[in-house]
This record gives C-alpha cells, structure tokens and sequence, in this order.
C-alpha cells in the first residue's frame, strides 16, 4: 500500500559516476550521498547503535529569573516549584550568519510551578546542569494567563527555514483554559513578534482540546520566496483532531474522523515497566519532504494508536474538503500500516527517512518512506533503555554550513510522571542529537563538542589568499604553495576532469593576480599544451594531488582518467619549480592500481636522506583501498593493501572511501611512522616507514603476516585531510564541523588529547586539500582548500556565494592562538614568483 500511495516519479540516481569518482572522499558527511534507494530499507548495519550524543541533562530543570527579587517572589507565590516543570519538546536554530546555534526548551505549565513555558538553554551551568532563560523574555510569560498577548502555555514549537519560531500556545493552566489556543510567530534575527493567530471557537473544543503540536510548511522558503505562504498543521490529542491553518488566507478548518481518534487497545503506555493511561488521539505530525518526485503527504499518528496514517497535502490544505465533519474526505486517508506499539515524537528527514521514539522496545526507529510500513522495513537506529525513555521532542535541523540533518531528541520519562515516581537524585531529563547520516550508517554521533569540551570555542579568522565566486563548473580539490626568497610565492591547484570539457587539470594564480583576493585567473601549469588533447597520455590527464619538496620540485599524481574512464595509466609526475620542466615521469604499473576504480586522495613525499636526486612518494587509493609507494631514485613502485585500509562498512553504498589521507614523521625522527586513517572511521592508524619503504615485505600478499599497523586510538568523530609539520603536529580538519583539530606525535591519541586550533565555519566548510609549506622566512604555515559543499551534493549556490577559497596561518600561530600571519604579509609585501 505505501509502495502505490508514494508512487514514485523519478526513481534513477541524481549523480553520474563521474561525480561519484570525484567525491570518493565525501562518502561520510557529503557523499553518502543522502540518498537512499527507492525500495531499500532505511539502513542494513548490524548491532543496534547504542548511544547518542548528549547534549543537555537534568535531574530536574533549573530556571533562571530577571533577577533575585523575582525569583524569590516566583517561589513564595508557588510560580515556581523547582520539581514541577516537566520539558516536554527541543528546538534548535542555527544562524545564517553562522553564530551559535541556540537551543530551546519548552516546559508547559501542567502545574502553576512553572515560571515560564519556553526557554532556550543559556550557557551559564550550575551543578544541576545548564541554566533556563525564558523566551522572547520572562515579561511574556510573568502574567501566568492574565494576559493573553503574552505566552500562557508552550507545549512545542518548529522553527522554520527561513529562521521563524512557531509557538503552539494552548492557553491552559493546570489544565484550566486561560486563553484561547493561539499560534504565536518570533522572527529569530530580532526576538520580535511578526504574526499571531488566535484560533476561532468554531476549530477546538472548549474544555476538552489541548493542543500539543505543531508543524509549519513554508510554501515559499528563502531565497527564492519571501516565507509568507505557509500551512501549519495543530495537533490536538484531546479532541481528537488536527487543525489546518492557512496562514496567507487567515483562515482554519478542522480534520477530525476515525482516522484521528485513539484505539482503547492501546490506551495502556508502559516504559521500562511502569505503566499509565492515557487516551491521547492525533499526537504528532510530520510532511514528506518536497523534491523526491513523491507526491506530498501529511503522516501522523496517534499516540495511543499503532498505526501510521498519510493523507494528500493537497486534500488537507483545501477547506471545501472538510465542510461534512467526520465523514470528510475519508477516502483520502491511507493506513500505512501497523507496528503493534504506540509511537511519540516522529521527524521526516529530507531524503524520506521517517524517525521515530517507540515506548516498548524503547529506541529511536527508521523507516524509508519510499518502502512498505512494514515490521521488517523498521529497522532500530539507537536503542538505549536508559536515555530514551519517552522521547517527546523530537526535531530533525538542517545544518546552514554544510546541508547536513541533525536529529535531535528530548527524553523526560514521562512514564514515571504520571506515576508520581520521579527521583530528582537521578538524571531524568536530556537533550540528545546525531547527525541522520550516522544515524543510518550505524556509526557513532560525537560531534566536535567532544574536542571542546575543555576549551571554549572561539572563532579564528584565517587568512584568505584567494577566494573564487565563478568557478562554478570546476572542482579544485587540493592546494600546494611554492615560496621563493623574498617572500614570493605561487599557488598551485588541481582541477580533476569529470569531462573532456575542463580545458587543464593543474593550475596556477596567474602571476598578475597573485595580489588578487577575490576570483584571481588560473593558468595552465606548465603549460596548455601540457593538457592539450585531454587524452593525451603524454601529458597530464587528470591531476589529483600534488606535493611541494624542500629541492624545488613539484610532484603530481595522476588518475588518467575522464568521467571514470581509464583513458591512461596513473602516473607521478615530478618538474623542476625553477625551470617549469618535467624532471621525471613513472606510469603505474597495472597491478598497483584497479581501472577506472583508483582514486588518489592523498599525496606525500619523503627526502629523509637529504638527497635531490630521489624521493619516496606515498599515495592514498581510496577507493581501490590501498597505499602506493613510488621510489623515484629506483622507478619502482608497490601497492600496499589491508584490511584497515578498507571503509569501516561495506554495506551502505556499492563503494566507499578508504584510506583517504597519509602523512609522515618529522624527518628529525629516529623512529618514524607513516599515519592515515579512512574517511568514515574514527580510528588513526600507524605504519613503521621502515615497513613501508621494504617492497619485498609486499611483494607476496599473507593475510598471516603480523604488519604491525598500529591503532593509536580514536577521535570519536570523521577527520577529512591532515598533515603533520616539522614538529610532529598532527593537523586534521573535522569533517562539516568547520573546525581544525591538533594531536602531538608520541602523546595518546584520545578526545582528550585533541585539541581544537581554528574553529570557523565559514572559512573552514568543506577541506578536500591541507598543506605545510615553508615560507621564505622557514616558518611553517598550514593552507586549506575550502569549498562549499553544495557544489558536491546539490542545493542552491547563488551567484555571489563563494565557491572556493584559500585560507593559511602560520602553526606558529595556531599553537599560540595569536592572529592569523602568512608570509611576509600576503597582499602588501609578499610578490610574485616570475
């Protein structure tokens, strides 16, 4: 029945594999595509995830006043009762500016305890946990019902796209109507009202209605639109019905039928073995998301119910349709099917993935709205009898910096509530989240609050060199600088081929725009006759990283492919940087790569024996899952493989990324280690360099063989590029975090020997290249490639938004977390390599 009633209108992928061979290395935060099959389960991993990410907890909610006076005062009139508010639903918003995200908290006044019913979480702590502050302010809240411009009772809220917080009001008291039920609109930027609607007499039922939640559908969301078209949808359990409200046409209608009512079978809730009744009807609601070639649905369901219900938004959103009371449209509404256990909170993601906290077996549940609402199509996402006990809130938040879904959740075991058994010596209240794709790929949810923990996040401006707006049809993916005495320089960039249409694959800043900032021209390295035909195997196909060595040269690896045609072998190129001319040239053999499959992602050089003539390069494969080691003073190379080079999960998509990035030790070091890790593993891996460099020791594979690769420990979150500097600094960019982190060699590789060194999302979206080079004074200086991560996975890039850009800072700087300094001063003193 879903199968028919979600017919889909276009079920072929939205990438070609060239895109896929380009963004390998996105497979976790980006590449994964977001997109799961048409008539795939939500997920296949094995072992039930068990933790999520907390955020917030309480042993009972502390509540911050205006001021000592009116705490006091709130405490003899019995207005605040510090074991009365029960938090019931989370919200979070996150700014376009990219601030702080804010988190809110609704607590509705069941008792007259409650001080106020919305909060957002302020960042002063006490032992108790995180402090309360109402919101827009306490004076919304201080007439406890006598005046109704104000905020009488919050149940949730749903803060939009376009940075609107929508406020369910329901006007009780301790269950007494106050007020009339009234759907309150803040605008975010300002903490300003812009819209309030009372909801008329002839929508609710006077003594018997309680509206509990609340769902906003912005018909003209930012940019394009103006977020003045919406329907929101008001669920209310106790009258049995869902309130339509047409937001540009002033009006509302009530849907109410047997399709919103409870089933007494199911009226007997029962959580970690304590039961309560309640009777509740229409609960929760949520919209299938626009843009999956679905036909758009309204999905609900009751709380004391165990089906799931979809009806058309096209049906829903059209008064005439509700005009005949109960018997209205029923032919509209489709039972999905059942699951045999009542179900609270749910959230839609936007590719289809339906979430949901179910009381018995307590968990977090997934279904893919595109399959059958099936036992078997349920699949459990996070399961822990401890920390998720009645989820009530439940929100799924777009991350502004990089498109990513967050899942946030608020657990109160509400059971113990009802039945007076709440132990405030006991942690009964929490705020958990993961990002929906760990969610799905069964990997862990820790954030970079793991990292800053004991530090206080600040934002730290890089430098930026370049910036482009107008390099929409390239993909540049890794950066390199070239720096001459006197402070000059010349950046380089590889732009790999997706088609014959990318006229060169290595570039540099054009010699005259090297002061430019924004859009700097590009030319051809070395020179366009270099790249000239594109299958040219005599020339640079497809370069994909490149690496600088302290002898001038400049060493470029290869894929010798187009749209994942293997037209050439891989290759290493290496020029002289003082000539512009090629030095040396060794094509991969066929045994050390996999056709059309081989994609480097990393690209490092060692000159530990001080000597120009030669060099070892090591190349990351990351989706032929190995290691190349290329000795240019022999023309010899050899593959490496092992299983910890592979993706932690060969189950989500046909391929993942492997390892993905390698780096080394100083050359200082007596005892040295080549380091890597892959894309969607959280652990840093170690190889002696000893071991590396002995090609006989690879030359027969034996799966027996003690390798001696080493886990040095785990991160607890996905790294994209690193590099190591002189001084045995680890670098590693978060992936989507906007955050990079540092480890020192020889120390323990945990959360808490991390440390977060720049932190700025928007400077740091997406980085696909991290380098350490020496500028003309010795000092080392780290330099990102920071792109936007829609032009990977889709979204809307406008005009002016920048593409791409090259940010730096001295480590020096870094370390001492001093400003940002590169060179001799890019833009005034430094000058141009001729």
């Amino acid at each position: 029945m879903c199968k028919d009633h979600f017919a889909s209108r276009d079920t072929t992928n939205m990438y070609t594999l060239n895109l896929y061979i380009l963004i390998a290395f996105l497979s976790v935060t980006l590449g994964q595509k977001r997109e799961y099959y048409y008539q795939q389960p939500v997920t296949s991993h094995g072992p039930p995830y068990k933790e999520l990410e907390t955020i917030y907890e309480w042993k009972n909610l502390v509540f911050g006043f205006p001021n000592d006076a009116e705490q006091s005062r709130a405490l003899e009139r019995g207005r605040y009762k510090p074991e009365s508010p029960i938090p019931i639903d989370i919200d979070v918003y996150y700014p376009s500016n990219g601030g702080p995200a804010r988190h809110f908290v609704t607590a509705p006044r069941f008792g007259q305890g409650v001080p106020y019913s919305l909060a957002y979480v302020s960042p002063v702590q006490q032992e108790n946990g995180s402090v309360l502050q109402a919101y827009p302010s306490y004076d919304w809240h201080s007439s406890h019902g006598a005046d109704c411009d104000g905020l009488t009772s919050v149940y949730r809220v749903h803060i939009d796209s376009c940075g609107q917080m929508w406020i369910l009001d329901s006007g009780e008291i301790q269950f007494v109507q106050h007020c009339a039920p009234q759907v309150v609109v803040i605008d975010l930027a300002t903490n300003q009202l812009i819209h309030r609607y009372r909801l008329p007499e002839n929508v609710y039922k006077a003594k018997i209605s309680r509206f509990v939640t609340i769902l906003a559908d912005i018909k003209d969301p930012w940019p394009q639109g103006q977020c003045t078209q919406a329907f929101v949808y008001l669920c209310d359990p106790t009258g049995m019905g869902i309130v339509v409200y047409d937001v540009l046409g002033n009006s509302s209608w009530r849907v109410e039928n047997k399709f919103t009512y409870p089933d007494p079978r199911f009226g007997t809730h029962t959580v970690m073995g304590e039961s309560f009744e309640l009777l509740d009807g229409a609960f929760t609601v949520a919209v299938t998301p626009s843009g999956l070639g679905l036909h758009r649905h309204l999905i609900f369901h009751a709380l004391s119910n165990e089906v799931e219900i979809a009806v058309p938004l096209d049906v829903l959103n059209n008064s005439t349709n509700w005009q005949s009371g109960i018997s209205s449209s029923l032919k509209e509404f489709k039972v999905l099917g059942r699951r045999g256990v009542q179900c609270g909170a749910m959230a839609i993601s936007q590719q289809g993935i339906w979430f949901c906290g179910f009381l018995e077996p307590i968990g977090i549940y997934g279904w893919n709205i595109r399959t059958p609402y099936t036992n078997s199509n349920l699949k459990l996402l996070a399961h822990n009898p401890q920390t998720l006990q009645f989820i009530s809130g439940m929100k799924i938040i777009r991350r502004p910096r990089d498109g990513a879904e967050e899942l946030w959740i608020l657990s109160n075991r509400l059971q113990k509530a009802f039945t007076g058994a709440l132990n405030y010596s006991e942690i009964n209240y929490r705020v958990q989240r993961c990002d929906v794709d760990d969610m799905l790929q069964g990997r862990g949810c820790i954030s970079i609050l793991f990292a800053a923990k004991a530090q206080e996040l600040q934002l730290k401006q890089l430098r930026t060199l370049h910036k482009w707006t107008n390099l929409s049809n390239f993909l540049p993916v890794d950066v390199d600088m070239e720096y001459g005495d006197e402070g000059r320089h010349r950046t380089f960039l590889t732009i790999p081929r997706l088609n014959a249409g990318t006229p060169f694959t290595l570039a540099t800043v054009a010699a005259s725009d090297n002061e430019v900032v924004e859009n700097p021209r590009l030319v051809a390295y070395p020179n366009m006759a270099w790249h000239l035909p594109p299958n040219n195997c005599s020339g640079i196909i497809s370069a994909m990283r490149t690496y600088i060595d302290e002898c001038w040269r400049l060493w470029v690896v290869d894929s010798g492919q187009i749209n994942s045609l293997q037209l050439c072998p891989p290759q290493i190129l290496t020029f002289d940087l003082i000539k512009d001319e090629l030095v040396q040239r060794h094509a991969l053999p066929p045994h050390n790569y996999v056709p059309g499959i081989s994609i480097f992602t990393s690209l490092t050089v060692d000159l530990s024996d001080g000597q120009c003539l030669g060099g070892r390069a090591y190349v990351a494969d990351a989706w032929g899952y190995g290691l190349i080691v290329y000795d240019s003073l022999t023309g010899k190379s050899w593959r490496i493989e092992d299983k910890t080079m592979q993706p932690s999960s060969l189950e989500a998509l046909p391929r993942q990324a492997g390892i993905f990035t390698v780096s080394l030790s100083p050359s200082e070091e007596k005892d040295r280690f080549l380091y890597f890790h892959t894309l969607n593993g959280f652990n840093e891996l170690a190889i002696p360099l000893t071991l590396v460099n002995n090609a006989s020791y690879w030359s027969v594979s034996n799966s027996s063989k003690n390798r001696d690769i080493r886990s040095l420990g785990t991160r607890g979150t996905q790294c994209e590029s690193e590099v190591m500097d002189s001084d045995g600094n680890l670098y590693c960019s978060l992936i989507s975090l906007g955050a990079l982190i540092k480890w020192q060699e020889h120390t323990q590789y945990t959360p808490d020997d991390l440390r977060v060194v720049a932190y700025n999302p928007h400077q740091l979206k997406f980085i696909t290249g991290l380098k350490i080079n020496r500028n003309s004074r010795g000092e080392n200086e780290l330099w990102a490639l920071s792109s936007e991560p829609k032009l990977f996975v889709g979204g809307i890039v406008r005009e002016n938004d920048i593409k791409f850009q090259i940010v730096g800072c001295r480590t020096a700087d870094l370390l001492a977390n001093t400003p940002c300094t590169v060179g001799a001063g890019i833009g005034d003193q430094i000058k141009t390599l001729q």
